[in-house]
């Protein structure tokens, strides 16, 4: 539909379905974004973007991920919520909130202040409920 797929990679992580779709071109990358986000498929809208990360699972900073997996989210969490929490270590570039599924991703600006995250958010909670924080396994490998 947008032009033609060089790779694409499927999966699943705590019952989030996820795919990464490499084009030839960025044309045709771009035409996908503009085509399809949004678009039904199977009863669900498809959130199609941009992946910020390199073939290969590096980050374009180097090897150690900028995106952490955050579990066991509460189902009436917003994004300013996760957002201020996770802020409290460094710069959030963006926070994907997936409430039906009880998961958010949190990119960080710098991998370190990932690294940050995982190692003093462990406790953290948000409504009164822990949360379970992991590196994401979303990083195109």
């Amino acid at each position: 539909r947008a032009g033609p797929v060089k790779e694409i990679r499927i999966g699943s992580q705590s019952s989030m379905d996820w795919c990464f779709v490499e084009f030839f071109s960025t044309e045709h990358m771009s035409e996908a974004v503009r085509c399809l986000d949004g678009y039904e498929l199977g009863g669900r809208n498809l959130r199609v973007d941009v992946a910020a990360r390199l073939r290969g699972g590096k980050t374009a900073g180097g090897d150690i991920p900028n995106t952490v997996f955050v579990g066991n989210v509460p189902p009436d969490t917003v994004e300013s919520d996760v957002r201020s929490l996770f802020e409290r270590v460094g710069a959030v570039t963006e926070v994907r909130l997936v409430p039906a599924k009880g998961v958010a991703f949190v990119d960080y600006e710098k991998s370190d202040d990932a690294t940050k995250a995982l190692e003093q958010l462990q406790d953290a909670t948000i409504m009164g409920q822990a949360l379970r924080i992991s590196t994401s396994s979303l990083q195109g490998g």
